[in-house]
């Protein structure tokens, strides 16, 4: 997971994610939202406490890290 926030530095982390667990825009922002972090936050801007939360709440979606 903290591959795929850093894979495109200069974009956001919700487009990182749409792209590489193909998940739809509206899930990304639930998800975004789950972790408390803003929609247009950059992978660089997260925390490693944010990344663990990222990585439960993604397979809590089903998507397979």
């Amino acid at each position: 997971v903290v591959r795929v926030g850093f894979s495109n530095r200069r974009k956001m982390l919700a487009n990182n994610l749409m792209n590489q667990y193909k998940l739809s825009r509206n899930q990304v922002e639930q998800i975004l939202s789950a972790v408390g972090v803003e929609k247009n936050v950059r992978g660089e801007n997260l925390s490693a406490k944010d990344y663990v939360e990222l990585s439960k709440i993604l397979m809590s979606f089903g998507v397979e890290l």
